[in-house]
């Protein structure tokens, strides 16, 4: 069943938010945002954040995307064939 903490970078168990389910240390969490200018719809930014409880890491991102300009300038050619 799904509750309002599913939102949240925290794991549900039957104990305190120091431990994970399992000592993997690539075990992780991750919140992965992507907002799109659907007006204009030239830009895109996309956002993340992760954690690693088990190395102690917590880590994040940002990008933006100008889609209108970069259309323009990168207009590439097909790969010759094989």
């Amino acid at each position: 069943m799904l509750t309002p903490w599913d939102e949240f970078l925290c794991h549900q168990l039957p104990t305190t938010m120091d431990h994970v389910l399992t000592s993997d240390p690539a075990w992780t969490e991750r919140i992965y945002i992507s907002l799109y200018n659907v007006a204009d719809k030239d830009m895109i930014l996309g956002c993340g954040i992760g954690q690693y409880p088990n190395k102690n890491v917590q880590d994040g991102f940002a990008t933006v995307s100008d889609i209108a300009n970069t259309c323009e300038q990168e207009k590439l050619e097909p790969a010759a064939a094989l």
